[in-house]
């Protein structure tokens, strides 16, 4: 986020997702669209195959997607066990 900071220090354009922006970023600074070039942006969950899922990132999950497909190293229980 180097580049964020720059700017909020006063210098430059930045490009950043809406979810990185403060309350007081939205005041300060003048912030424009640019779906129309990059599209709508998405975030989605990675992990690797074959590991448990420790219990904090298993509740996001939860928290995050409920019907998200069950999660499971081989002979794991996934997140059905929660």
């Amino acid at each position: 986020m180097g580049g964020y900071q720059d700017l909020r220090g006063g210098g430059g354009v930045a490009v950043v997702p809406e979810l990185c922006r403060t309350k007081d970023d939205r005041r300060r600074l003048a912030v424009r669209s640019t779906g129309d070039v990059f599209g709508r942006d998405s975030y989605g969950v990675v992990t690797r195959r074959g590991m448990a899922l420790p219990p904090a990132a298993r509740e996001l999950i939860r928290l995050v997607d409920p019907g998200f497909p069950e999660l499971a190293p081989r002979g794991g229980q996934g997140l059905a066990g929660l």
